[in-house]
């Protein structure tokens, strides 16, 4: 591969001293020097700098040059003069490469499209410069752009996967489609040699058991075949299309040993093992075509794998005493915040999806949120979850967006005011102060009652209508005869809308209270706390449904940091990552759902709550209640 260097944009600009009697003459002799000869210089000067054999990338945001020349110069010397600056410039810019503001390397073109293809799933890669290149697929869906990238130059793509951990794979593959998901395998099989059938039964198997049930248990059918032949094709070689239809195999076999009858699963499992064919098609049925690589394999090598597969869960299963696996665990200490909101009421004005009730879709979102954007994707796929809130396999991104965008700016005014009303009549408003915070420059307002960091309201409203927005809450505020601490460019509005009400800036803010001053120090967190809790791009949610929703999901996370010692005015990504980032396990009994939580980083604060030993019921899920229980 040859080594190049390529400028996309170039910005000159020529200080020239004001009397000078040719100003424009020297801007266009110096323009024609730098655009006639700069590319031809600095690519000898560079040649250097990387070997053709260095596949490595190197990403630079913005370089700035000052170089000072001398307008009698010969062509030769002012460009000498400035690639001289230019190779110190940017060799002591290179240095600074840990900082991703400016500078990013990568060690090759795979690896670039590796780190792409993990950001694009979690919802955020178009929030770095570093993509540019990548930007003709901004406006596909997640997964017709995770497919593109893929396959657009297969090579980097197979490699770009195959340099992905398991765990890696786990938060890409659930971004894909089906049909994308089939797609990217058998472009993947096709390029490379086909492998002998036997061994890629022996690989494929191999590469099953290094993977644990919960990671099949959060894919579906195509996404599990998918990891299934990436792993296989990581630690078994170069192997193609046979690969695949041993991967393909194996997962039919699960399947069907997982949701056939006891005497089915003998009569296939015997025909398997005693290698006879007609009965082994008699017994698959309509799956024998599929199984049929199972057969060339031997009779002892295929009954250790049908009762390895038989003795443990790969996937979805009708078979209730299958343990089902989720990587969000802390998920479950946030269910029964959510059961409280007053959601009926709240969405009362929403309109339903084909595939899922207005509700249960809000409900989905609001654990959605909760988890983070960076989970979203993987959240959002996770079938355990999509049970559990009663959200249809049918439900995607796309339906989302088609269900969303029939939800008026009114309905979702409706859904705050409805939630802040409940909050106010159980008391949770209880400070005489609010806050009044724009989170960044292009950014929310956000109003917080300081009693316990609730927001009231986060808009991204103009004066007007903001002022329109604010006039509920103050009014009430008013006649408590409470303050508000606002930020400094809103003071004047605000003084004139409201001259009754008692108006402090920021800057001059002092509260004896705690609790008060608690959220004044944690202001600076808001802008991380919004995008922790936006949606990704990929959902195509409207800013006032998403900021609705986003309130909502922040009550239900203060309402869980109010309950942990020491923790009440936490910030929301400190709660995620030191009390819910966790996974967990979920048990079918005929009389109860037990669930088993892993152990979160602070397990000690939660302790002294008993919240990881708790039992509830779910208002949608009739009268089975979920028993918690720490895995130990």
């Amino acid at each position: 591969m040859e080594s190049r260097l390529q400028v996309r944009r170039f910005r000159a600009e020529y200080l020239v001293p004001a009397r000078h009697p040719s100003l424009e003459g020297v801007k266009d002799r110096l323009h024609h020097e730098l655009s006639g000869q700069l590319a031809t210089t600095l690519s000898s000067a560079l040649a250097s700098w990387f070997s053709d054999s260095d596949p490595s990338i190197w990403l630079v945001r913005r370089l700035d040059i000052d170089v000072a020349v001398n307008t009698a110069w010969t062509s030769e010397q002012l460009t000498r003069a400035f690639t001289n600056r230019f190779g110190r410039t940017l060799a002591a810019t290179l240095d600074e490469s840990a900082e991703r503001d400016n500078v990013v390397h990568f060690s090759s073109r795979a690896a670039y499209l590796a780190c792409f293809l993990q950001d694009l799933a979690a919802g955020h890669a178009w929030q770095h410069w570093y993509y540019e290149s990548f930007a003709g697929l901004r406006m596909l869906p997640t997964s017709a752009a995770l497919r593109t990238a893929i396959c657009d130059r297969s090579e980097p793509g197979r490699e770009a996967l195959l340099s992905l951990s398991t765990g890696q794979l786990q938060d890409v593959l659930p971004a894909l489609s089906s049909q994308d998901a089939d797609f990217v395998l058998d472009q993947l099989a096709t390029m490379v040699a086909a492998g002998d059938e036997a061994s890629c039964c022996d690989i494929a198997w191999q590469a099953w058991q290094s993977i644990t049930p919960r990671v099949f248990d959060q894919l579906d059918r195509s996404q599990r075949a998918l990891l299934l032949y990436l792993t296989a094709s990581r630690d078994g070689g170069e192997l193609g299309l046979n690969l695949k239809r041993a991967a393909l195999s194996l997962l039919c076999l699960a399947d069907r040993l997982a949701s056939d009858s006891t005497a089915q699963r003998e009569q296939l499992v015997g025909a398997l093992t005693n290698g006879k064919l007609a009965e082994f098609y008699q017994a698959a049925r309509s799956d024998a075509e599929v199984l049929s690589p199972l057969v060339r394999c031997s009779p002892d090598w295929l009954r250790e794998v049908a009762e390895s597969i038989n003795q443990q869960p790969s996937g979805p299963s009708d078979d209730s005493t299958v343990r089902r696996y989720t990587s969000f665990g802390g998920a479950f200490l946030l269910l029964p915040f959510i059961d409280e909101l007053p959601l009926v009421e709240a969405c009362s004005a929403f309109a339903h999806s084909d595939e899922a009730a207005a509700i249960s879709l809000v409900r989905f979102l609001l654990l959605i949120k909760c988890c983070g954007q960076r989970n979203a994707q993987r959240t959002f796929s996770d079938p355990l979850f999509r049970d559990l809130l009663l959200i249809s396999p049918g439900v995607s991104t796309e339906s989302i967006r088609e269900w969303q965008s029939r939800i008026a700016i009114t309905d979702a005014r409706h859904f705050v005011d409805t939630l802040l009303e409940w909050q106010r009549n159980r008391g949770s408003f209880t400070g005489h102060e609010q806050i009044l915070s724009r989170a960044d420059a292009e950014g929310p307002i956000v109003l917080i009652d300081a009693s316990r960091g609730l927001w009231m309201m986060a808009d991204n409203r103009e004066s007007d209508e903001l002022i329109d927005a604010l006039r509920v809450p103050l009014t009430h505020l008013e006649r408590s005869g409470g303050v508000l601490l606002s930020d400094p460019s809103l003071l004047a509005e605000l003084c004139a809308a409201f001259p009754s009400l008692r108006i402090l800036s920021l800057t001059e803010a002092e509260s004896e209270a705690e609790q008060v001053r608690e959220v004044l120090a944690r202001l600076d967190k808001i802008p991380h706390e919004l995008a922790h809790l936006a949606l990704p791009d990929s959902f195509q949610v409207s800013t006032h449904l998403d900021l609705a929703l986003s309130l909502a999901a922040q009550h239900v996370m203060r309402a869980f940091a109010w309950q942990l010692p020491g923790c009440a005015q936490a910030n929301l990504l400190y709660l995620w990552t030191n009390f819910l980032d966790v996974p967990a396990s979920v048990e079918e009994e005929p009389d109860r759902r037990v669930v088993y939580v892993g152990c979160p980083p602070l397990r000690l604060v939660l302790g002294f709550t008993a919240c990881m030993r708790q039992s509830y019921r779910l208002s949608w899920l009739g009268d089975r209640p979920l028993t918690l229980f720490e895995e130990i």
